[in-house]
């Protein structure tokens, strides 16, 4: 089994929880093991977490929610990245949050001035790619590209299958 460690570079709690969530869902499927660092550690982590202005938005017009690199086959001892966009390309802030809930003037805020994205699946998505998954037609997977309206980061069977197939067994 393949063990890779992360650090989320942040102290917020809510954040911290919704990235362990997220490593929790593709731990289950027991091909690969994780284990947090802390914020401070001086060891380098396999997988590093951070919000970032990323300033475009995709060929289609659709918005960057985050980005990945590089994936998993292509890295040699390298640390991947997985980027957090902190507003869209017209300048409108992203309000994130551990879940796919708001209430009150978060969701207000949310649904007049900004965008409220669900950091636990979009982790969770993140992470796939993190681990050589590709964007896939199932509307149930976490990796089908529309994955942003969901509220549950839970993995499909088809998300399983496929981490299966991709990762090597011993």
């Amino acid at each position: 089994m393949q063990h890779l460690s992360w650090r989320f570079e942040t102290t917020a709690p809510e954040y911290l929880a919704a990235a362990r969530e997220a490593f929790r869902q593709w731990a289950l499927a027991r091909v690969v093991s994780f284990s947090e660092l802390g914020l401070w550690s001086p060891i380098e982590a396999d997988i590093l977490i951070r919000f970032e202005f990323i300033p475009h938005t995709r060929p289609d017009g659709a918005a960057v929610y985050a980005r990945t690199q590089p994936p998993l086959e292509t890295a040699k001892r390298q640390t991947r990245r997985i980027w957090l966009n902190t507003r869209h390309a017209t300048g409108r802030p992203y309000i994130w949050r551990r879940t796919g809930h708001l209430r009150g003037f978060k969701a207000f805020w949310a649904r007049h001035f900004s965008q409220a994205l669900s950091l636990d699946v979009i982790l969770t998505h993140e992470i796939g790619h993190i681990l050589g998954l590709p964007h896939v037609p199932d509307f149930t997977s976490i990796m089908h590209p529309a994955y942003t309206s969901r509220i549950d980061p839970t993995l499909s069977p088809s998300d399983l299958q496929l981490l299966r197939t991709l990762t090597p067994q011993p």
